[in-house]
């Protein structure tokens, strides 16, 4: 599945990084506080999610999957981008409805994930679909045992992908949603 090379809290463990990736993270992370502040209200980001991407970072920064493990040859740009891609979901992306969502709510006031993506891929490329790779990669039958009659939608591999996430880096984490939804099944076999 994957494993975690180390992850301290020890500042002298840094994850390297060029003066492109520095801005690209800069850019990304300012926009994103500035979206969300905007947006959804100003109190609803903090320091604290500035600081949860930096974490974030550096766990997915010493992730490797099995068929990594002895890759030496993984390109530093594109994985130094994937990391900042998936932190701003697990931190500001994955907060926000989609359009679908919205629509089947009647809500034209709430931003969408699509508003943040577009904002977000002019500073990351294909920011979107780094993390629905990701998430296809990780949320699998290969690396999951799910119920016969449960579907892997986008809601399951969110929720499992976030949980696992939330729990390997000890991040506090709360999932809101309808009941009868998919985080019931999602924590079961995250649990399993």
């Amino acid at each position: 599945m994957f494993r975690v090379d180390s992850l301290s809290n020890n500042s002298e463990t840094q994850t390297p990084l060029e003066e492109y990736v520095q801005e690209m993270l800069t850019k990304s992370i300012l926009k994103a506080q500035e979206f969300c502040e905007k947006h959804l209200g100003r109190n609803s980001v903090s320091q604290r999610e500035i600081q949860r991407c930096f974490n974030l970072i550096g766990f997915f920064w010493n992730m490797r999957y099995d068929d990594e493990i002895n890759d030496h040859e993984i390109q530093y740009q594109s994985r130094a981008k994937q990391c900042i891609a998936l932190a701003l979901a697990l931190t500001y992306y994955f907060r926000l409805p989609t359009a679908e969502d919205n629509l089947q709510r009647n809500d034209t006031q709430t931003p969408t994930r699509e508003e943040l993506d577009q904002l977000l891929s002019n500073i990351i490329p294909d920011f979107s679909d780094m993390i629905e790779q990701e998430l296809e990669r990780f949320v699998n039958t290969n690396n999951f045992v799910f119920p016969e009659g449960v579907a892997i939608n986008q809601a399951v591999r969110e929720h499992i992908f976030s949980i696992v996430v939330s729990i390997a880096t000890r991040t506090p984490l709360c999932i809101i949603g309808e009941p009868g939804e998919t985080l019931f099944f999602s924590l079961l076999i995250t649990f399993n």
